[in-house]
């Protein structure tokens, strides 16, 4: 496939059948046929790329200083942070909670989540510029390689020290983590794999070591290996850059004269979850597993540096606790009444307001009662005008004249009454 312009960088998104390339005028997607799917303007002078699969964004790094948020799903920009930075070269993603990682001219290493417009960890790992940065899978480790030759391995899970340090004779212009914690490192024309290499340990405040440091020997004036390196390959050309390929022990180099692979045994996971990343997969089975991705997707601001993904609530298993400890012994569960939230707006207090509440509840009531009556009489003409017609049957009074009459009718009788009770002087 020809695009006939600069591959700056090349990731694959939620399926192996679309990819995206940086393009230095925008970022374009393509699928296994080599079809342009789709033209994304809004993503130019892109310079990296990654795509974080369990919120479906694509994230690029612009020589502007810009780091853009893609959602997959729609299509629209989420987020676009100024980094202030300058350009943006070095740029992976930590999978266990989808921060994006940056390595930066100053020697500071910065990460970013989409919901906040500045970085919210920013760590000064080396005194001269960083050449590269990589993470592993479980977000434990990140590896930072500078100007000055200094390989260090930093702890990623609370304090963010180092814990090892290793020197190099030339700086890693590129670094891989595998799925088994192997660290590739490509430096120049060699290719180095280091076997856990978080285990050294740099010198004390007192000047102690407990371990000796990693140090790479020269063995001839082409070739540069490390002393312990679990494997070492020499490339005729300058290494640009080297990727594990998953659920494989296979190490992918690429170099100024092509592409080559490397066995590296041990690099690759054995035991694959069919339910997460299926090899055998089919059509059929490719739609149902997007369907579902796309059913339990995380929302991007839900990504921070401590992530409540996939961690147990310590909260509710006490108060699961304290209810099971409180049926053991009999006691009665107390029952929270619940709080009622009132909408309270300015001023509602004032008398001026609480006067013409009133006013209103009492015109309110006295309407009801009008209503009433009303109804009652509209009702009964209703009713009247119901009934069939009959030519002999007499014309019925009107409602107020019935009224009257039975008024005129009570006044005759009760008069009648005190006539009997009280007699008359004649």
């Amino acid at each position: 496939m020809n695009i006939k312009d600069e591959c700056r960088d090349v990731k694959f998104l939620h399926q192996e059948t679309f990819i995206a390339v940086a393009e230095p005028k925008c970022t374009c997607i393509y699928d296994n046929q080599g079809i342009e799917v789709h033209c994304l303007k809004q993503l130019d002078q892109i310079l990296q790329l990654d795509f974080l699969p369990y919120h479906f964004l694509l994230v690029g790094s612009s020589e502007t200083g810009f780091l853009h948020y893609l959602d997959c799903t729609v299509g629209s920009i989420v987020a676009s942070i100024p980094t202030y930075m300058g350009r943006l070269n070095l740029m992976c993603s930590n999978p266990a909670n989808g921060v994006i990682i940056t390595g930066h001219n100053t020697g500071t290493v910065a990460m970013w989540v989409p919901s906040e417009k500045s970085a919210v960890v920013k760590m000064l790992t080396h005194y001269t510029g960083l050449s590269s940065i990589a993470c592993d899978r479980s977000g434990r480790y990140l590896a930072t390689c500078a100007l000055d030759r200094k390989l260090k391995i930093w702890d990623m899970r609370s304090t963010y020290d180092p814990l090892s340090e290793i020197t190099l004779p030339v700086p890693a212009g590129s670094m891989d983590y595998s799925q088994r914690g192997l660290l590739a490192l490509g430096a120049g024309t060699t290719v180095q794999v280091l076997q856990d290499p978080h285990l050294g340990f740099t010198e004390s405040s007192n000047g102690a070591t407990g371990l000796p440091k990693q140090e790479l020997v020269i063995t001839n004036v082409h070739r540069r290996v490390v002393s312990n390196a679990y494997l070492s390959h020499y490339a005729i050309r300058p290494v640009h850059r080297v990727r594990f390929c998953p659920y494989e022990d296979i190490l992918g180099v690429s170099t100024t004269r092509g592409i080559s692979s490397l066995l590296c045994p041990g690099s690759g996971e054995a035991n694959f979850d069919a339910l997460e990343e299926n090899p055998f997969a089919n059509k059929r089975y490719r739609q149902e597993r997007e369907v579902k991705r796309l059913l339990d997707k995380i929302p991007h601001s839900m990504i921070a540096v401590d992530s409540i993904v996939g961690q147990v609530r310590r909260e509710d298993i006490l108060e699961e606790w304290e209810k099971r400890k409180a049926a053991l012994l009999g006691q009665t569960p107390k029952v929270k009444m619940p709080e009622v939230k009132r909408n309270k707006q300015k001023g509602r207090s004032k008398p001026g307001r609480i006067e013409a509440k009133k006013q209103k509840i009492h015109f309110e009531r006295k309407m009801f009662g009008i209503k009433n009556v009303l109804g009652i009489r509209e009702e009964r003409i209703r009713k009247q005008q119901e009934q069939p017609k009959n030519p002999d049957q007499t014309k019925t009074a009107r409602p107020s004249e019935s009224w009257i009459s039975r008024k005129e009718l009570s006044k005759k009788r009760l008069k009648s009454a005190l006539d009997v009770l009280i007699p008359s002087k004649d």
